[in-house]
C-alpha cells in the first residue's frame, strides 16, 4: 500500500490528514500526509537495513524509518529542512497526533511516553567488581540530571571490547572469558546473547549492517554475523589478530601479529588478503585509507582500491600509535617513548605539523575540524584544529584543555575512553577512577577548560561511547533513522518542520507482545465516492469503535483548496454511515469526526472528475 503524498493548505488540515494506517494489522507507515503552508509534501516508509521496504515489523527487531520531503509543485526533493520526529504509541484517550504535534511545537517537549528520534545518549561500561561489568545509558538531553539514567544492564562478566553500532540501535560487548558476544538494546536496555560458541572474542567492529568479531582459535579468525546473530562467514589468519579497523563504513581490515591481513567488504564473499609483513605495528584506517607503521620511522599508506601499492611518509618518530580521520584526509602518529605527535596530510603524503604534548598520547579521536588527544600521565586533552590547513602556508592550531583531576599515570594504554559527537563537533572523555565525563569542543583559540562535565552516577566507567539517534539526511530531502521497539501494538511516527511548516503523522503496526491490544478507532471509506460536482452519497464505516452516540458531526475538508463542509449523520447498528454529499472539485479530501468521545482516525478519499 503506497498512498500518494499530498500538500495541504492550512494548519487545520493537519489534524485531518494525520490519520492512521494501523487500524489493520499491517506494519507499513508508508505514505501519508503533510500539512502547512510550506508547499512541502512528505511520505513515510519502513525499510530493513538492506534498504528494502518491509510489510511487517516485529517487536525486538531492527528497522529503519524513512521520511522523504518533496516540493509539492516542482516534484523535486525539498532542501534545507531540519524536521523534528518522534514515535508515539496510540492508546485510548491519548491526544490526537496533530494535537500532540502542536503541543510539542508550543512547549519544545514531547510526552514522556513518546520515543524521541532526536536524542543523544552516553553509554558507559564499568562496575565495582572488575569481573562483572554493567552497561549504563545516560540521556544527555535530559533536563533533570538526577534522573538522566535510562537503563542499567548487568553484563554477567568482564567486557573486553564494546561498541555502539552505527546502524543497529544496539551496543555489542565481547566477553572473552565467556566466549560470546552480547547485545544490549538502546536506549532502554535489555541484554541478549548475540553470538556464542566462540573461543576468545577480543575485538568487534561494525560491517555495514552486520557485525565482525575477531576471535582467537589457535590463530586468528574473523567471523561476520548478520543483524539477527546468524553467522555469515569466517576468515582465518595464521596468527592472532591485533588490529580490527574500518577503512570505510562497509569494510573492515583485520591485521595479525605476523603482519598478514584480510580485508572484508560487506556483501563480498571473497576477501582480499595481504601477505605476512604487510601491516606491522599499530594499524588505523578511515576514508578508504589503511595506515601502518613502516620499518624506518615512517607511516605506510595503502588505499582500498590499490592495496598492493604503499606510499611511505617519514615522520621522525618510532610509531606506537596511529589514528586516521574518518574522511581519510589526515592522520596522526605518536610514540610511546617521547611526548610528541605528528600530523600527516594523507592527500599530499607529507607531514603537516609536529607537536610536543603534555605526556605520552593515550588515545586519539576526531570531531569537526579537530583531532583530540588524551595522555597517559596527564589529565590534559590536546586539541589540534586542522581547519587552517586549507591554506597551503598555514599550520594547525593547538590548545590544551586541563581536566580538574589529579595527575595519575595510567598503567596501560587505554581504549574506549573517548566518545565524539560529529553533530556538535565535540568529544566526551573519562579518566580511569573518575565518574565524570568531560566535554571538550573542537576548534582552536577557545577556552582551556572543559565546556561541560557530566557525572555518571553508579559505576566508574572503563569505556564510553555515544548513541545518537538522529534523523540523518542521507540525500536531499530524505531523512532516515534506526529503530527497535520492545513492544507490539499501534504506533505513529510524527514529524514536523516547525510552525507554518509541514506536519506529518503516519501509523504503523508492530507484531509482538502488546499487539493484542485493541487497535484505535478509524473511519474507513467502503464505497466509491461520487464524482466531482455530482450529487451522491459517501459510504463510511467506523472500525474498532465502542461508543454508540445517536448522531455524529462529520467534517469534510478539501486538502488542496481549503473548502470544507459539515454533515450531520446517524450511525447504523453496524457502525456504518452514509453521507449525502457533493464534492465541489476533483482532488483529495479528508473526512473526520468532530468532537468524538475518544479519538477516531480520519479517512482520506480521492475524488475524480
Amino acid at each position: 500500500m503506497q498512498p500518494a503524498p499530498h500538500r495541504l493548505s492550512s494548519a487545520f488540515s493537519c489534524a485531518l490528514a494525520a490519520f492512521m494506517l494501523a487500524a489493520a494489522p499491517q506494519a507499513m507507515a508508508q505514505g501519508v500526509f503533510a500539512s502547512g503552508e510550506s508547499g512541502v509534501a512528505v511520505t513515510a516508509s519502513l525499510v530493513d537495513h538492506e534498504g528494502r521496504k518491509v510489510e511487517r515489523v516485529r517487536a525486538n527487531e531492527d528497522f529503519r524509518i524513512v521520511l522523504s520531503f518533496t516540493d509539492a509543485l516542482r516534484k523535486t526533493p525539498a532542501a534545507n529542512l531540519k524536521p523534528a520526529a518522534w514515535i508515539r504509541r496510540v492508546a485510548p484517550g491519548s491526544p490526537s497526533c496533530a494535537n500532540a504535534t502542536w503541543i510539542a511545537r508550543a512547549t519544545g517537549a514531547i510526552s514522556a511516553d513518546d520515543i524521541p528520534l532526536e536524542r543523544s545518549y552516553l553509554v558507559s561500561v564499568g562496575g565495582d567488581d572488575p569481573e562483572r561489568d554493567r552497561l549504563r545509558v545516560v540521556d544527555l538531553d535530559h533536563r533533570l540530571k538526577s534522573a538522566d539514567q535510562l537503563s542499567v544492564t548487568p553484563l554477567g562478566g568482564r567486557a573486553e571490547s564494546f561498541i555502539v553500532h552505527p546502524v543497529l540501535p544496539r551496543a555489542f560487548i565481547a566477553r572473552p572469558d565467556a566466549g560470546d558476544v552480547l547485545a544490549v538494546d538502546l536506549p532502554w536496555g535489555g541484554v541478549s546473547r548475540f553470538a556464542q560458541g566462540l573461543t576468545q572474542p577480543t575485538m568487534i567492529a561494525p560491517l555495514g549492517g552486520h557485525l565482525a568479531v575477531a576471535d582467537s582459535d589457535g590463530g586468528g579468525r574473523v567471523i561476520t554475523f548478520d543483524a539477527a546473530g546468524t553467522q555469515v562467514a569466517a576468515y582465518s589468519l595464521a596468527s592472532d589478530i591485533i588490529s580490527l579497523v574500518r577503512p570505510n563504513n562497509d569494510s573492515i581490515a583485520a591485521a595479525a601479529k605476523d603482519g598478514s591481513a584480510v580485508v572484508i567488504a560487506a556483501g563480498d564473499a571473497t576477501p582480499r588478503r595481504l601477505a605476512p609483513g604487510s601491516l606491522n605495528g599499530p594499524v588505523a584506517a578511515g576514508g578508504g585509507v589503511i595506515a601502518s607503521a613502516g620499518p624506518q620511522q615512517d607511516v605506510l599508506l595503502r588505499w582500498l582500491d590499490d592495496l598492493d601499492r604503499t606510499v611511505p611518509v617519514p615522520v621522525g618518530v618510532k610509531i606506537d600509535g596511529l589514528f586516521v580521520r574518518d574522511d581519510g584526509r589526515y592522520l596522526i602518529a605518536w610514540s610511546a617513548q617521547e611526548p610528541k605527535a605528528v600530523i600527516v596530510d594523507v592527500a599530499r603524503a607529507r607531514v603537516a605539523g609536529i607537536f610536543r604534548t603534555d605526556g605520552i598520547v593515550d588515545e586519539a579521536a576526531a570531531a569537526g575540524s579537530a583531532i583530540f588527544l588524551t595522555h597517559r600521565t596527564s589529565p590534559t586533552v590536546t586539541v589540534i584544529d586542522l581547519a587552517p590547513l586549507s591554506s597551503p602556508d598555514a599550520a594547525p592550531v593547538e590548545r590544551r584543555v586541563r581536566l580538574p583531576l589529579p595527575d595519575t599515570a595510567l598503567l596501560k594504554h587505554g581504549r574506549g575512553r573517548i566518545a565524539v559527537s560529529p553533530e556538535t563537533a565535540s568529544m566526551l572523555t573519562v579518566r580511569p577512577g573518575s565518574s565524570v565525563a568531560y566535554a571538550i569542543a573542537a576548534g582552536g583559540g577557545l577556552s582551556d577548560a572543559p565546556m561541560a562535565a557530566l557525572t555518571i552516577r553508579g559505576d566508574k566507567p572503563r569505556m564510553i561511547a555515544r548513541f545518537d539517534r538522529r534523523m540523518v539526511e542521507t540525500s536531499t530531502g530524505r531523512f532516515e533513522t534506526n529503530l527497535r521497539l520492545a513492544k507490539g501494538g499501534s504506533f505513529e511516527v510524527v514529524s514536523t518542520t516547525g510552525a507554518g511548516g509541514t506536519t506529518m503523522c503516519a501509523g504503523f503496526f508492530v507484531d509482538g507482545p502488546g499487539a493484542d491490544e485493541p487497535p484505535p478507532a478509524a473511519l474507513r471509506v467502503v464505497g466509491p465516492p461520487p464524482a466531482a460536482k455530482v450529487p451522491g452519497t459517501l459510504a463510511l464505516a467506523l472500525d474498532n469503535w465502542t461508543h454508540r452516540p445517536e448522531s455524529l458531526m462529520i467534517r469534510v475538508d478539501d486538502l488542496a483548496f481549503g473548502w470544507s463542509t459539515r454533515v450531520a449523520a446517524k450511525p447504523d447498528k453496524d457502525s456504518s454511515v452514509v453521507l449525502p454529499l457533493t464534492f465541489p472539485r476533483e482532488g483529495r479530501y479528508a473526512v473526520s469526526v468532530e468532537a468524538a468521545d475518544g479519538r477516531i482516525a480520519p479517512a482520506v478519499v480521492d475524488v475524480k472528475p
